[in-house]
């Protein structure tokens, strides 16, 4: 989008649901013409890759329809692996040579290969007495890039401008007063599969992080504590009808992911938060779907004991005609990316990217050529009227050319229709085949695996220690862990337990969740909880067999009638 847009669409695609809102710009200020929120079938969005681009190109041909949009230019966002923000540090030149060697620069600070991706920068402000210039640099895959255009080309919209998630965070938030330029400021965008943490420095975008602690996590708490249904776990997170038992697990499932939560945005940020923090937080906004989650604002701010809020990022629009001022206020934090983006093509008033590929932008190359002399444009244009003669008569010789060759295809096609039958369905039959061997060897390569974890824990353990539980969860693509719970006679005893772990080459990531004092029988023990992940390099390996000791191979030696070996 180029120009100041009197009218502007933001479309979010998130994992769960789509947003929509349109923002208009008059005398008076901006507007909130419309805005809707629509929920996507399951599987439609996996790890922030479309994997169902026809269901998807669906939602969104109907929600075009129900919003007025469908066959206008709309702004949409990239956010996920397939993004990478770097700040560089270059020699200062003019704009035209960072242009041209802006494709050197990204080879240089990105291990990727540069024409793999769409690439974009903008040049920060410098201070006067600095050498060099600091230049924001971004870059997405290409697939990433081209299946949201697909998808919206196929709904039957338009892209004109694809920005990166955490820059329209920052327009929307910047443009309703919560990023100033004399704070650290963290927004915390918590989605339905995960949640980013983004940094804003005085103003500046300084960083952006994605945590594996979502709604769903609590979702998933909620199905494991009660054995109820996704829907009603859903419904508990909404405070519907909820029973004393119910009160009691979702006061016990928030508090418990909530610090978990906490802890993962100190790892992420370990230099904005805790003690050692070198550019402390001094404010925490929530946004996504998840603001409103039970708990999480005390827990943080307790936790950091910094401001937390649930952000409004439609505090600066004009009060809506329609009633639904309400609505749009309790909606508000799901809606701040879906803001952003539509102030984004409103104007080029706060940095952000494009990264949409030349060829795609309407318009890009023709607005070049705009300010050359008269006669180019009529050259030009009797020039592509002569080639047009030329291709239309050398494409009619070849359009009887391939006339004859269908023909003469279909004629083989149906001798060969028949056998073409049996090989689909042979090869139909060999999928089935293939799927169900590789389903026996997963089973059979993991079968002694946990026990193989469990007899790690067991060497591990020193004296004076005792476990009284050992649980695993999560799995799939985020790994198998344990969750370890004992009783010793000291905190020597609990580091020693997790250095024995820790030198297990099977187990990684081992981590002290709580360790408190108390007694037992009059006499002083340390309860600990400890949390260790099976190493992924390990886990793609069979797991050592159980040897067979000497007893037993001399009584297998007798049944088989043959002379034992060491």
């Amino acid at each position: 989008m180029n120009g100041r847009a009197k009218r502007a669409i933001g479309v979010d695609i998130g994992s769960r649901r789509i947003k929509v809102v349109a923002l208009k710009k008059s005398k008076k200020g901006i507007e909130l013409e419309r805005f809707h929120i629509e929920s996507l079938p399951p599987g439609c969005i996996v790890d922030h890759q479309i994997t169902d681009s026809f269901r998807l190109s669906e939602v969104l041909a109907d929600l075009g329809r129900k919003t007025k949009i469908r066959g206008k230019e709309v702004c949409s966002s990239l956010y996920g692996k397939g993004i990478a923000i770097k700040k560089i540090l270059t020699d200062s030149m003019s704009d035209a040579e960072l242009a041209s060697a802006i494709s050197y620069e990204a080879e240089q600070n990105f291990s990727f290969d540069t024409r793999e991706v769409c690439l974009d920068y903008i040049p920060l402000p410098q201070e006067l007495d600095t050498e060099g210039m600091e230049v924001l640099l971004v870059a997405a895959k290409n697939d990433l890039v081209h299946s949201t255009i697909d998808v919206l080309r196929d709904s039957g919209s338009q892209l004109g401008l694809l920005e990166v998630e955490p820059f329209a965070l920052q327009a929307a938030l910047t443009e309703s007063g919560d990023i100033d330029e004399t704070s650290t400021i963290a927004v915390l965008q918590i989605g339905f599969q995960t949640s980013t943490i983004t940094l804003f420095h005085e103003g500046q975008f300084e960083g952006s992080r994605d945590i594996n602690i979502a709604g769903r996590t609590y979702i998933e708490e909620l199905i494991r504590q009660r054995g109820v249904s996704f829907e009603r776990a859903t419904a508990m997170l909404a405070r519907e009808k909820l029973t004393p038992a119910d009160e009691g697990a979702l006061e016990e499932v928030t508090r418990k992911i909530g610090e978990r939560f906490a802890g993962a945005v100190v790892r992420a940020f370990p230099t904005s938060f805790g003690s050692a923090a070198e550019k402390p937080v001094s404010h925490i906004l929530l946004c996504g779907g998840g603001a409103h989650l039970p708990g999480i604002v005390s827990i943080l701010s307790e936790k950091f004991d910094v401001t937390t809020e649930i952000a409004d990022p439609l505090s600066f629009v004009l009060p809506s005609i329609d009633g639904r001022d309400d609505e749009r206020k309790a909606v508000a934090p799901d809606l701040a990316t879906a803001v952003g983006l539509a102030l984004r093509g409103l104007g080029d008033l706060y940095p952000g990217f494009n990264l949409m590929p030349d060829v795609e932008r309407k318009g890009g190359r023709r607005s070049r050529l705009a300010g050359a002399s008269v006669i180019l444009p009529i050259l030009g244009f009797a020039l592509m009227l002569l080639a047009m003669v030329i291709t239309t008569i050398v494409q009619e010789n070849k359009l009887g050319i391939l006339r004859h060759e269908v023909m003469k295809i279909k004629g083989e096609v149906a001798v060969y229709a028949a056998k073409i039958a049996v090989v689909e369905e042979l090869t139909s039959k060999r999928k089935d085949i293939v799927e169900r061997i590789n389903l026996i060897e997963k089973l059979d390569h993991d079968r002694f695996l946990r026990l193989h974890i469990l007899d790690e824990i067991n060497r591990a353990l020193p004296r004076l220690t005792w476990l009284t539980s050992v649980r695993e969860e999560g799995g799939g693509g985020q790994g198998i862990t344990f969750t370890i719970q004992g009783v010793t006679s000291s905190n020597l005893k609990v580091a020693a337990f997790m250095g024995n772990l820790v030198a297990s080459p099977y187990l990684t990531n081992v981590d002290l969740t709580v360790t408190e004092k108390s007694e037992i029988a009059n006499t002083s023990v340390t309860k600990f909880t400890l949390i260790a992940t099976v190493n992924a390099a390990q886990k793609e390996k069979p797991p050592p067999q159980p040897k067979e000791d000497a007893l037993a191979r001399g009584m297998r030696v007798i049944r088989e009638g043959r002379p034992s070996s060491p």
